[in-house]
């Protein structure tokens, strides 16, 4: 669930003010998920210092005054998915079938590079169902390097589906994480697909719930 975000309070949580990016928000108030844009109007490439504040801005689920990445090494790389372990128990088949069928819909019209693997980080200007004016977030799948380990943060589907097909993924890695990875990172063999999601207790191996790290409470939702 992602709840839309005043950009009052956007620019409170990250630092990123209105009047250093006035051309991107000048037509819209609120921040959504780009799924809840009915209607796109506008691609601009994410400016690096955007990026690194949205990234910087992230908190813990369980204590939002702790910013794991506010101190860590921000990279943007092409990524091998085979390379990473993860701590998401499962794949939705309904979620990756979605992302492979309807993902090239969202730039239809723009001239960016488009497709799950080699999208980079964009400012999306749109509207929503009901024609209101609004900014949606896109992002690269998160990867955390935890002594010199690659443990996949955001982004689960969007690698199982490129690990399939045998190619690199654009991504954005954080190295110097000041908080532990809040569940066990296992390899994608003991990640299972299914059709339904699982209980809430059993989509994470040993999940840490106050070490869950929240994105969406600074507008990024994949």
């Amino acid at each position: 669930m992602f709840d839309p975000l005043a950009l009052d309070e956007f620019e409170s949580r990250t630092g990123i003010r209105k009047s250093d990016f006035s051309g991107i928000w000048d037509r819209a108030d609120r921040i959504v998920a780009l799924r809840d844009l009915a209607a796109v109007t506008g691609v601009q490439a994410m400016p690096w210092p955007y990026l690194e504040k949205l990234i910087r801005g992230v908190t813990l689920a369980g204590d939002r005054t702790r910013r794991p990445y506010r101190d860590g090494q921000i990279r943007q790389l092409r990524m091998d998915p085979r390379g990473l372990t993860l701590g998401q128990t499962f794949i939705q088949r309904s979620k990756y079938q979605a992302l492979l069928e309807h993902f090239g819909d969202f730039f239809r019209g723009f001239c960016v590079t488009n497709g799950v693997a080699k999208s980079t980080a964009a400012i999306v200007l749109g509207r929503t169902a009901d024609g209101t004016p609004a900014i949606a977030h896109y992002l690269p799948p998160i990867v955390e390097e935890h002594d010199g380990k690659f443990i996949l943060m955001d982004g689960v589907h969007r690698n199982f589906l490129v690990r399939c097909v045998g190619t690199t993924i654009e991504s954005i890695v954080v190295r110097n994480v000041a908080e532990p990875f809040p569940c066990d990172a296992r390899p994608w063999e003991e990640v299972q697909v299914t059709e339904e999601k699982p209980a809430k207790d059993q989509r994470f191996f040993n999940l840490r719930p106050e070490l869950f790290r929240d994105v969406k409470h600074i507008g990024i939702d994949g």
